[in-house]
């Protein structure tokens, strides 16, 4: 059976990259396209005054300055409506509603934050030393204040190693911020207010 797919190689293959590329080229040169405009409007303005007031000027250009109005004014609104357009764009993409994935994730950084400020002292020392070993994954003794952190969601249960002891790691906000989460651990033991 011959095989129909097209390859990379074909001379009309083209990728994602290379489209996007190709139309963020379009959009750069449409924006410009309305600062062409203008200046060909301008200098076509120029010339049809220069016209009214019997200046001299060559014949093709003032044959051609009223048609070089209308295309300059042409160019100039459509690059500004390009303009406004990634204008609106860029506003819809600020001011959209959040996905539900996004709101759940964002809820559950927050509850992590807040429980990262209720923990106790053997709860803060412990979550201390597991933070600052370094480690991806932890054994955590279901009878240690290591408990009270699984439970809170600052350490995520993966498995059981035995019945009072499981493999966990942390929450993924926390592996992504440990860094900062430390240095704010490291303030509050010495005495200043500022955790996260």
């Amino acid at each position: 059976m011959r095989n129909l797919s097209v390859s990379n190689s074909s001379p009309f293959f083209i990728s994602a990259k290379s489209m996007k590329d190709f139309l963020e080229f379009l959009s750069v040169f449409i924006g410009r396209l309305g600062i062409l405009g203008l200046v060909v409007a301008l200098f076509s303005v120029g010339t049809i005054i220069a016209e009214s007031r019997q200046i001299l000027l060559p014949v093709l250009v003032m044959e051609w300055s009223r048609t070089l109005l209308i295309l300059g004014l042409a160019m100039f609104v459509t690059g500004g409506m390009l303009q406004i357009g990634q204008g609106f764009k860029w506003l819809v993409e600020i001011t959209a509603p959040q996905s539900d994935e996004q709101r759940a994730a964002r809820g559950s950084e927050l509850k992590v934050i807040s429980y990262l400020y209720s923990l106790g002292g053997d709860e803060f020392e412990c979550f201390y030393k597991i933070l600052n070993s370094g480690k991806a994954s932890f054994r955590v003794d279901i009878t240690a204040p290591a408990k009270s952190l699984v439970q809170k969601n600052l350490l995520v249960w993966k498995e059981d190693i035995s019945p009072s002891q499981w493999v966990c790691t942390l929450h993924p906000f926390i592996e992504g911020n440990r860094s900062r989460i430390l240095t704010g651990f490291g303030d509050a033991m010495r005495g200043r207010p500022r955790l996260f």
